[in-house]
């Protein structure tokens, strides 16, 4: 997720960052159905259990499982029936609960099960024999799209989970090259899903209904910024001009100008005490520019990341240049007091020209949180780097 020009910024949400992770989460869930939206109705679904007597209740939750969508309703002689109102496809969970355990793994049962479901406008024909792993969903194209991608990204993951599995054994836990080596796999593996699994879905089924969450996956795992466009560009005009793909399409369109191995401009800001520092004076060393801002929720969860990034590298001729991007003068004590909170040694500038910032203009940054990670000659190697991708590129570069 990213706070756009659009994201609300206030002092509220500044002091209220973690509480609000889940309303986040929601949002970015429930506007999903309008990014392709003329069709409009409601999915109605029909479910059957065939040999399930545990289970009492189904009822319709978001996909991380934190908000109710539709009430439990009551399973009656086998059968129960959810309608839910929704504009375009929508990946939600189909919560099946009892008032005993429902599945029993290793001696453990759970009273709550939940199943995948990407719902569209029409009736949707749900039915569970005998156990609720085998569930068959009828009905919506939406789903099965959804399941050819799940199916085709099995391999991913299940060599993903060895991955992780094999690092994180405590004999092997604190060998650096063993860390070293899961890391860069743990990237490429990251990087062929995108390419395998998203992209060729999106070359073969750009008419799917549900190409603009893929795209969305695409995008979010580091694409290409011309191959977003060539993917947007194949969309009906009508798909493509609603928020966020619109929003989306500017910003691949900025990113594309800016291509690895381009020498960044310069450019200057004041520190924190109030010094001039500028982009040239980190000529020599490998240095992450990074777009962020004290009210942004997304950039204040990845501020955990960039602590560690910068504790393990630091000694490798490495260092962070934060940029923050806050609305005005007033948030200059929000900004300093984000940098406490957070624990971020490293330099710090801030613009408090909001979205009029020169700086982003300049780098076409229409989104946070962002960032570059830039060679000893100042050049672009890398961009938008999250998560494990972040780790996995500075071990490559800086070894």
């Amino acid at each position: 997720m990213k706070c756009s020009r659009l994201s609300p910024a206030s002092p509220d949400s500044v002091n209220r960052v973690t509480a609000g992770l889940n309303r986040l989460w929601l949002l970015a869930l429930l506007l999903f159905p309008f990014v392709a939206g003329a069709q409009r109705g409601s999915a109605h679904i029909e479910g059957t259990l065939v040999n399930l007597p545990r289970v009492r209740y189904v009822s319709l939750r978001t996909i991380n499982g934190s908000f109710v969508l539709v009430k439990p309703v009551e399973v009656r002689d086998g059968h129960y029936s959810l309608r839910y109102s929704l504009t375009q496809p929508l990946l939600v969970l189909l919560t099946f609960t009892g008032d005993e355990p429902l599945l029993r793994q290793n001696g453990v049962g759970d009273r709550v099960y939940n199943v995948p479901v990407f719902l569209q406008p029409g009736t949707i024909e749900i039915e569970s024999r005998d156990t609720l792993p085998r569930t068959v969903i009828r009905g919506s194209r939406a789903h099965t799209d959804y399941l050819q991608i799940r199916d085709a990204g099995d391999a991913y993951e299940a060599a993903l989970r060895k991955v992780r599995e094999y690092s994180a054994d405590p004999a092997r836990r604190n060998d650096r090259l063993v860390q070293r080596r899961a890391a860069r796999l743990i990237d490429s593996l990251g990087l062929q899903y995108r390419d395998e699994v998203l992209g060729r879905f999106l070359q073969r089924h750009i008419d799917s209904p549900i190409a603009p969450w893929v795209l969305t996956q695409f995008w979010n795992s580091e694409g290409d910024p011309e191959k977003v466009l060539g993917f947007l560009l194949n969309l009906p005009r009508s798909v493509r001009n609603r928020y966020p793909l619109a929003d989306m399409e500017e910003y691949a369109r900025h990113l594309a100008r800016m291509r690895i191995g381009d020498e960044l401009p310069d450019f200057s800001m004041r520190d924190t005490a109030g010094r001039e520092v500028s982009l040239s004076s980190f000529r020599g060393k490998w240095v992450l520019l990074d777009f962020w801002g004290s009210w942004c929720l997304p950039c204040r969860l990845e501020s955990g990341n960039l602590v560690k990034a910068f504790s393990r590298f630091k000694e490798r001729n490495f260092t962070i240049l934060s940029v923050a991007i806050e609305p005005q003068k007033s948030y200059r004590k929000y900004w300093m007091e984000a940098i406490r909170d957070d624990s971020l040694t490293w330099t710090h500038v801030a613009d408090f020209k909001f979205w009029d910032s020169k700086v982003l203009k300049r780098f076409g940054v229409q989104a946070i949180p962002f960032n570059l990670l830039i060679d000893p000659q100042g050049r672009v190697v890398a961009r938008y780097l999250r998560g494990e991708r972040l780790f996995a590129r500075l071990d490559q570069y800086l070894e």
